[in-house]
């Protein structure tokens, strides 16, 4: 996705990404989300602006994202959030591009990442997979990531 700003629209934290995925946000929910036990409601949020920030060439991406990383709590969006983001927008990722988003689940920090999936008839939608940030290891080119918007 290219640098834009998106609104995710109030949400009462009462969803969560395996209850999105099951009412057809995601075409597929990977394993992970539901091993490491997403199942925990969230608080409810107002309307949020968000950016969602693509992998830059110059360096300036790495060292907002490193900022992000050593602080993730300023980043985050809830579960509910990020369900209504890709509810509303995830038709906008086009196919070979990940959009990231940073989730707190039970206290812990995840890199929730989803990417187009079209696989025959079997897959045609949004994807997504997620994993202890601790375990990220980085980002590649065609890497976005949704970021709160700094008041």
């Amino acid at each position: 996705m290219e640098k834009t700003k998106f609104i995710i629209d109030a949400v009462d934290g009462s969803e969560t990404i395996a209850m999105a995925g099951e009412r057809g946000t995601f075409c597929f929910v990977g394993k992970h989300l539901k091993s490491w036990k997403f199942n925990q409601f969230g608080p409810a949020t107002d309307e949020t602006e968000v950016e969602v920030l693509p992998v830059s060439q110059d360096g300036s991406f790495t060292v907002k994202f490193s900022a992000i990383i050593s602080n993730p709590g300023i980043a985050s969006i809830t579960q509910a959030q990020a369900a209504n983001f890709f509810r509303k927008y995830g038709w906008k990722i086009k196919r070979g591009n990940v959009v990231m988003a940073i989730i707190r689940n039970k206290g812990k920090f995840y890199v929730l990442v989803a990417g187009r999936a079209e696989y025959n008839d079997f897959y045609d939608g949004t994807a997504v997979e997620c994993f202890p940030l601790s375990y990220f290891s980085g980002i590649m080119e065609n890497h976005s990531i949704i970021i709160p918007k700094e008041e």
